[in-house]
């Protein structure tokens, strides 16, 4: 996979650090004013801020590899953190915790996601990346989709259970992640969103939407499919919404390295 495109867990940290302080800023307005100092001078609530500050300003200014050893040392569980703070900010609000309370669950999962991704790419050792594939396996998104393939292009350990885990793990989640109602409802969107550009610059033509970006075009629907494939063979198995410019008909394509192109719908 093309490493610019790839948001690793070095790459991405900086935006990881911003999207848990919005959340956080974005549940303050829940927090009782009589409550708000006390709350701040909780020990759990000074050891998150301590650590986001850590993580902010290893971004800024450490080499990849350094970053992620910040990381390991700052973060030891920092999901169980956010599960303590978040029952010390539901005893300080206005009794307003139920619209609060998915921007904690949200907090907690992008930690739990991040941790997992961290594990992924840099494992302690191979009981803890073998856990990790099992997770991802259940759980993993697109983000973790993509980083799954980049590590299995140099896997740090070579045991046979280990890369079958790896294969098997890729399946799983791409089921998960090209579901065809997920890929449907996004490309629709993405395509909606640039209509009037998309069906002025292609008129006549085939247009190909993946993740929301148009990847592909072409006024021959062989000539589409064999760019699709190409891409395929960087990237891995993947599902494109597939648009005639022009035309009624919508379909997604899905491609195998194995199988010819289908339409699945």
């Amino acid at each position: 996979m093309d490493r610019t495109r790839q948001r690793t867990v070095e790459t991405d940290l900086g935006a990881f650090v911003t999207t848990a302080r919005s959340l956080l800023r974005a549940g303050d307005q829940f927090i009782l004013p009589e409550k708000q100092s006390a709350f701040r001078q909780q020990a759990p609530v000074q050891e998150l801020d301590l650590i986001l500050r850590s993580l902010e300003q290893a971004d800024r200014t450490l080499p990849p590899e350094q970053k992620i050893a910040v990381e390991r040392q700052v973060t030891p569980d920092l999901p169980g953190l956010v599960e303590i703070v978040s029952k010390h900010y539901r005893a300080s609000t206005n009794g307003s915790w139920l619209k609060a309370r998915e921007g904690w669950i949200e907090l907690h999962t992008i930690c739990l996601r991040r941790q997992r991704r961290l594990e992924l790419e840099y494992p302690r050792d191979e009981d803890a990346f073998v856990k990790t594939l099992q997770w991802m396996a259940e759980r993993g998104g697109e983000a973790e989709l993509d980083l799954l393939r980049h590590v299995a292009q140099t896997p740090r350990f070579a045991a046979p259970l280990t890369l079958r885990l790896l294969v098997k793990a890729d399946a799983a989640m791409t089921r998960r992640v090209y579901d065809p109602t997920r890929v449907t409802q996004a490309g629709e969107e993405a395509y909606q969103r640039h209509r009037s550009a998309w069906d002025a610059q292609h008129a006549g033509e085939f247009i190909a939407i993946h993740r929301g970006q148009l990847v592909a075009h072409s006024a021959d629907k062989m000539v589409l499919y064999a760019e699709l494939t190409r891409q395929q063979q960087q990237q891995g198995v993947f599902r494109a919404y597939v648009v005639e410019i022009g035309a009624p008909v919508l379909e997604i394509l899905s491609l195998h390295s194995d199988d010819r192109p289908a339409n699945i719908v």
